[in-house]
Parts: C-alpha cells; sequence; structure tokens
C-alpha cells in the first residue's frame, strides 16, 4: 500500500471505543481496571491531540502492564516515565501466561435482566446487537437464547421469593 494514500495511520484502527473502562467486579480486578481506564485516557487524550497527556496516560499502563510480570516491581504513584521497561520478545509468554490468569478472576457474564416477557421478541430484529452481547467472558452453555431465557427466569423465581410471592415464583 503506497504512504502517499496512509496520511493518518490511526484511522485504519476500525474499533476504538475510548470510553470502555473495564469495571472492578473483584478484588483484584481493580489493577485490571486501572490499566483499561489508563488506556481510554491516553486513546481520549490522542484523539484530542493532547499527545504529551496521552503518553503519560500510555506509560501508567505500561507500568501497571509490567507489574503483572514481575510482582516485586512497585508502580509510582505519579508515574514512572523515566524508567524504559524490557520490551524483550522473550517476555511474550510470561506476558500471555499472566494475561490469562485474569480469566479466573473475571466473572462470567450472566443475563443483566431478571423480567423477561412472555413473547420472544424475533431474534433477526436483535441481530445487530449480537457483537455488543458478546464482549467479555461469556459461557458456552449460555449460548442459546432459550438458555438466556432460562436463568432469567430463575432470577426472577429467586426475585419474587425474596420479595415473598413464592407462590409466583
Amino acid at each position: 500500500m503506497p504512504t502517499d494514500i496512509i496520511r493518518f495511520s490511526e484511522n485504519l484502527y476500525s474499533f476504538n471505543r475510548v470510553r470502555e473502562v473495564i469495571a472492578a467486579q473483584t478484588a483484584g480486578g481493580q489493577q485490571l481496571s486501572d490499566i483499561s481506564e489508563h488506556l481510554a485516557n491516553a486513546a481520549a487524550y490522542y484523539s484530542k491531540g493532547y499527545y504529551g497527556e496521552a503518553i503519560n496516560e500510555y506509560r501508567q499502563a505500561e507500568s501497571l502492564i509490567y507489574l503483572q510480570i514481575d510482582p516485586g516491581y512497585t508502580p509510582n504513584p505519579i508515574g514512572d516515565s523515566h524508567l524504559l521497561f524490557p520490551r524483550d520478545p522473550g517476555l511474550f509468554k510470561s506476558l500471555l501466561s499472566a494475561s490469562l490468569e485474569w480469566a479466573n478472576l473475571i466473572p462470567v457474564k450472566q443475563p443483566s435482566s431478571s423480567v423477561v416477557g412472555r413473547i420472544a421478541p424475533d431474534e433477526s430484529l436483535l441481530a445487530s446487537m449480537k457483537p455488543v452481547n458478546e464482549i467479555g467472558i461469556t459461557s458456552a452453555h449460555l449460548a442459546g437464547t432459550n438458555a438466556k431465557s432460562a436463568v432469567a427466569d430463575f432470577h426472577l423465581a429467586q426475585a419474587l421469593e425474596t420479595t415473598g410471592n413464592s407462590q409466583a415464583a
């Protein structure tokens, strides 16, 4: 591809949702949330042309990411912009392994709604949201609409039981 066509290479990246900060759902998840927040802030600063601030946020994220493979390292709360973290390709397996361990801490996504209508919507009318619904760690057992409805019905029964309406549960 000729370089004169690529004026702004960042436009080639097609999925840049800046405010997708991962919420800390577990005690250990705060570290992942902090990394996500720094990356989102960096992307927001970059898109506004605040390159110095973007670099600072990326360096904060880099510091927290490095901590995942070197637990003896203590990040500086105001940043470690003077440090040059190792970028040796030999660290890839360690970083990948540490990243995969987060899968043990992040809860599997469950259906959010406790109430499901008795008349199910036409699945084809909901198709545009399917990619969004599949974000995160999902269960293969909950892939089908019937399974998701069953979990939602179970949650509704629990809520009705809690409110003292065991007859309806």
